[in-house]
């Protein structure tokens, strides 16, 4: 009887051994899977470095792009808890493209002094606050006369 519950104690330990290191390591990889993705945007929209303008104050022009992933990647940790409007696009034609989001970057965010660079998103979406900084719409642009709101999580 003794060894029966040894065997039943040492499995439910290992479980719960697995299940927390799966806890710990999901952040983690996240946050990789993200890294990756915004290091391809800003790669696309064939920016340099952000050690190589750290001199320089010049303003430089970056690509407009599309960028396109599934809607369940790039997910957030907590991001159920969000209160965002519907993220149902009307343009969207295909039954194939329901799963399919649209981000539209713009413009990137370079602070050289703590080493961050972010792609500036054209809307503030649940999906595209996933991979870059969002822009509130009512609000000027970068780069316009007038204030720029931007919304940004998790990008330092």
């Amino acid at each position: 009887m003794k060894s029966k519950i040894n065997i039943i104690l040492n499995v439910l330990a290992v479980v719960l051994l697995i299940l927390g290191l799966y806890l710990l390591v999901k952040p983690y990889w996240q946050n990789y899977l993200q890294d990756g993705k915004i290091n391809e945007v800003l790669e696309e929209m064939g920016t340099v470095a952000t050690e190589q303008i750290e001199d320089s104050q010049e303003i430089v022009p970056v690509k407009e792009i599309e960028v396109t992933f599934s809607a369940d990647q790039y997910v957030v940790a907590g991001e159920e808890w969000e209160e965002f409007p519907s993220t149902q696009d009307s343009d969207t034609s295909a039954a194939d493209d329901k799963n399919i989001v649209r981000v539209n970057t713009y413009a990137r965010l370079d602070i050289p002094s703590i080493g961050f660079s972010m792609p500036v998103a054209d809307e503030a979406t649940l999906y595209s606050l996933r991979i870059s900084i969002g822009h509130h719409a009512s609000t000027a642009r970068i780069g316009a006369v007038g204030n720029a709101v931007l919304f940004g999580h998790r990008g330092y």
